[in-house]
């Protein structure tokens, strides 16, 4: 069948050629032979026509053809993402080996008291400062507290592991907490989808029913200035992103 298309691709241009050839020979002649006009209206016609048949022949080495090849690949770009995310969604088909576990960061995340503080240590007080009151907003204090948590993964098919700034267990309840002293923008969402997929993993491996709560400042929101509106506007993005998963209780936001 290929080579079918061949020879038909090569006879089509050689027509193609000979017949634009044609055509300019008639404007050659026209030029010349001032005494009698060849190239009429039928004959100009004629000769887009063809003009236009040999380019679109040969449209990949043009820009324009560049550019529509790299829309396609775009779409096609598009059409893996949103295949690969069907996937990820539906990873209950994989057969699992080996289940996932909560553990302790191996670096110590505790400030030190001496130190003068910068910008590191300034916001790790502020999100200390949030998970504090979390706990005592739902009295939690009583409970397993990991700061620094990571659930990591082990099987045939995948060793990898996911931060997490806290995580919570009592009687009734599991949590993995994310703190954020700004609301995440647009981009971030990826890393929250992905934290996400990783306690839902766990659950299931675990036959658990831990949620993910994502622990954000009020304060940066209130204000009347162009950061505390482009924090709101950012926050309304996220809330009708994941509202299916809220509503579902597999998430949480909670403003503090």
């Amino acid at each position: 069948m290929n080579n079918k298309n061949k020879v038909f691709n090569i006879i089509f241009k050689i027509l193609s050629l000979l017949f634009l050839g044609y055509i300019i020979a008639l404007i050659t002649i026209d030029f010349f032979d001032t005494s009698k006009s060849y190239t009429t209206t039928e004959i100009i016609v004629l000769m887009c026509i063809a003009l236009i048949i040999v380019l679109g022949d040969a449209f990949d080495s043009f820009q324009i053809g560049n550019l529509i090849s790299i829309k396609k690949e775009n779409n096609n770009l598009k059409e893996q993402i949103k295949t690969m995310s069907q996937v990820m969604n539906n990873i209950n088909n994989i057969t699992i080996t080996a289940g996932a576990e909560v553990a302790m960061k191996k670096e110590d995340a505790t400030l030190n008291k001496h130190s003068e503080p910068n910008k590191a240590t300034s916001s790790l007080i502020k999100e200390n400062e949030l998970i504090s009151k979390y706990l005592e907003r739902y009295n939690l204090n009583n409970a397993t507290i990991i700061r620094d948590a990571i659930i990591r993964i082990n099987n045939s098919f995948e060793n990898s592991s996911m931060p997490f700034d806290c995580y919570l267990k009592s009687k009734n309840m599991e949590q993995f907490i994310e703190i954020k002293l700004l609301v995440p923008m647009h981009d971030n969402f990826y890393y929250l989808h992905k934290q996400l997929q990783y306690v839902s993993y766990y659950n299931r491996e675990n036959s658990a029913n831990a949620q993910y709560v994502l622990v954000l400042s009020k304060k940066i929101m209130e204000g009347n200035n162009k950061i505390s509106e482009t924090n709101r506007k950012h926050y309304e993005n996220m809330i009708n992103l994941f509202k299916d998963i809220i509503d579902k209780g597999i998430m949480k936001i909670e403003l503090i």
